[in-house]
């Protein structure tokens, strides 16, 4: 946790890392919104940390923009250099449909930069508090847009909420802190082990409605033919039940 700290001053530097991967990471509408926080403000500058199959696509939407002076793809930075090279930035951009805990803003916070992500159910949020540890949006424009421009006008701000950002990794995700939940976590396994409880297993499991915004990416809708042979069983079922009870 110590080391590289971001000194939060100059023009503003907006640095995203993970893959370049439209799906989950939402990478093209990424480019989009930086369009927008570019053409508003002259100054600020974006870096892409990554590499994946989108890559030519999110090289051709920079093109597109004719952003090739204001926005860089990075490629891949090794795992011991990264917290250095994050520390040349102000600010973590992350606009994901859906995340775990990315670790890509815990690196960023660690050093001091401020997060601003998509407001998305998950660890996103635990990391991000609003207008404390960082910023969440609503969208990938406007108000992406707004966020930045308020980092980039307003320096006590961006301070306030780096300093913050980083005291919340020490004080929350340092290597001792989760040494002690793994150790805790381990130790109620081990009172709970000599307890034989039941194992109850479903005999239908109902999953729950796919969140708003991601049926573009949901892998569980069937197909027809499946649809009717399984209400086709359905029906064979019932009437055997009747037939013979």
């Amino acid at each position: 946790m110590h080391g590289h700290i971001s000194e939060q001053q100059g023009p503003l530097r907006l640095v995203y890392v993970g893959r370049l991967v439209q799906e989950s990471k939402r990478i093209l509408e990424l480019i989009d919104g930086l369009s927008l926080v570019i053409g508003e403000h002259s100054e600020i500058s974006a870096y892409l940390i990554g590499d994946g199959p989108e890559r030519q696509a999110v090289q051709q939407r920079i093109d597109h923009y004719n952003l090739n002076d204001r926005v860089q793809i990075l490629g891949n930075v090794p795992s011991e250099d990264i917290q250095a090279k994050l520390a040349q930035y102000h600010v973590l951009v992350l606009l994901s449909d859906y995340e775990g805990t990315p670790g890509a803003v815990m690196d960023g916070m660690a050093v001091g930069l401020v997060p601003v992500c998509l407001d998305i159910p998950g660890g996103v949020r635990e990391l991000v508090i609003h207008e404390d540890t960082g910023l969440l949006v609503t969208d990938r424009k406007n108000a992406f847009a707004d966020a930045i421009g308020r980092l980039a006008d307003d320096e006590a701000l961006r301070r306030r909420l780096s300093v913050n950002a980083r005291a919340h990794i020490i004080k929350q995700y340092s290597l001792h802190i989760a040494a002690d939940r793994w150790e805790k976590f381990c130790l109620d396994i081990l009172k709970e082990s000599n307890e034989r409880k039941p194992l109850t297993i479903p005999s239908k499991l109902l999953l729950p409605p796919v969140r708003p915004g991601l049926d573009r990416e949901d892998r569980r809708k069937v197909s027809l033919p499946v649809r009717i042979v399984r209400t086709s069983a359905q029906i064979i079922r019932r009437t055997l039940t009747r037939i013979f009870l």
